[in-house]
């Protein structure tokens, strides 16, 4: 080992001018600025700080007359009064003094900061807090929008004209979409979606499906769009849960409906409208039998709510839990659990619920006392209760057509 040769770093002159100085390698990158390409003819035009870096490796390496002519180059750069600041090292060969050890190439680079004045600093500065403010302040008028949006549906269900609505809502909703589209997570406006779109398909799609008794072809088409409806409400409500709730998914309330367990008094309204909007498109459903495990969820759903709060809204909890309840035995349901939800739906709204009195005829046969729930429904004055005013509206259209039928037959 001792026979070897010991690599010797090349000899490089360190230059004449004293605008030339040695920094250590450690400092560089630290100048702030922009960084700009180097060479002559740019520092000959404009003041540049730059750096070149001369990294030679081994002593037999045979491009180290390259490092000798940047080294030239740094030099005639001097003369135009620029300052070129040449740090260099000598780095150990790698496999120490093995023969094995094969040479490296050289690595030579040139970096180029430009210097700007302390003023055009301010004004880069001042105009990123620019941006960053209307950034901000276009964020808070997206909110604000939201947030109107998001309070229109109390004006819809106090609206005493269906056909208005019919005509007005589609128009809300896909304007509450497109906010939904910049603000993802905004809790009013999914709430929104999620009892709109709900309202919107059983009013003016489920009901009047209902009511083509004699165009099959229409009523059809009505049903599939109520479906379609339907489930897109049921995703807005579920990214409502899960906004506050990251573990609530369509798949973990179906297979742990103890989940829904953290959910408290504030998520009431989107415990109950999930629970609605995935309820009635699992009554219009095609593979009915096959989704029989998703009752589990709706009937979890709406009973977590009546736990947090059955008062909600003058008892619309029991109004949808009669409809569950009043399913046959084979399926969960209770004809005595259905009559005691109607009994309490029709306390608390002190008996102006129009869809109470017809969700229960709906959950039983043809007969006398059938008829007389549908004729309470028609005689009840809606005016009394502008707060659900559209959906007594509806349900009481709905009752019509089923007592008229009813005494036809």
């Amino acid at each position: 080992m001792s026979g070897i040769p010991r690599p010797v770093a090349p000899r490089i002159p360190r230059p004449a001018s004293r605008l030339i100085r040695s920094v250590p390698s450690s400092s560089l990158g630290q100048d702030p600025g922009r960084a700009a390409p180097c060479g002559p003819a740019r520092w000959a035009s404009t003041r540049y700080r730059c750096v070149l870096l001369l990294w030679p490796f081994e002593a037999w390496d045979p491009h180290s007359f390259r490092l000798r002519r940047r080294l030239r180059r740094s030099r005639e750069a001097c003369r135009h009064g620029i300052s070129v600041y040449l740090p260099w090292r000598l780095l150990p060969p790698s496999g120490g003094r093995n023969k094995a050890s094969k040479p490296q190439a050289s690595r030579s680079g040139c970096v180029c900061y430009r210097r700007f004045p302390m003023s055009i600093r301010c004004v880069a500065a001042a105009a990123a807090l620019v941006l960053l403010s209307g950034c901000s302040l276009k964020q808070a008028g997206l909110n604000r929008m939201a947030s109107a949006l998001a309070a229109s549906s109390a004006v819809y269900d106090s609206d005493n004209d269906p056909e208005f609505v019919r005509a007005a809502a589609p128009s809300t909703l896909k304007t509450i979409e497109m906010f939904l589209s910049q603000s993802p997570n905004h809790v009013g406006l999914l709430l929104t979606a999620c009892s709109g779109f709900t309202q919107y398909s059983y009013g003016f799609l489920h009901v009047e499906s209902a009511l083509q008794g004699g165009n099959p072809t229409a009523a059809r088409e009505l049903r599939d769009r109520a479906r379609r409806m339907y489930q897109r409400a049921r995703g807005y409500c579920l990214r409502g849960l899960a906004v506050n709730h990251a573990r609530i998914t369509e798949r973990s309330i179906v297979g742990h409906p103890a989940v829904l367990n953290v959910t408290t008094v504030q998520d009431v309204p989107f415990l109950y409208w999930t629970g609605a909007a995935w309820g009635a498109e699992l009554s219009l459903a095609d593979d009915q039998l096959k989704r029989i495990g998703e009752l589990v969820a709706v009937r979890a759903l709406l009973a977590r709510a009546k736990t947090l709060d059955d008062t909600w809204q003058l008892g619309a909890i029991h109004e949808a839990l009669i409809a569950i309840d009043g399913l046959p035995r084979l399926l969960g349901g209770s004809p005595a659990a259905a009559r005691a939800d109607f009994n309490r739906a029709i306390e608390l709204s002190e008996g102006r619920s129009v869809f109470a009195y017809l969700a229960m005829a709906m959950t039983l046969p043809e007969g006398a006392e059938r008829r007389k729930l549908l004729e309470q429904a028609v005689t009840i004055d809606v005016q009394n209760s502008p707060v659900r005013r559209l959906t007594n509206l509806i349900a009481q259209r709905y009752a019509k057509a089923l007592l008229a039928a009813a005494r036809s037959s």
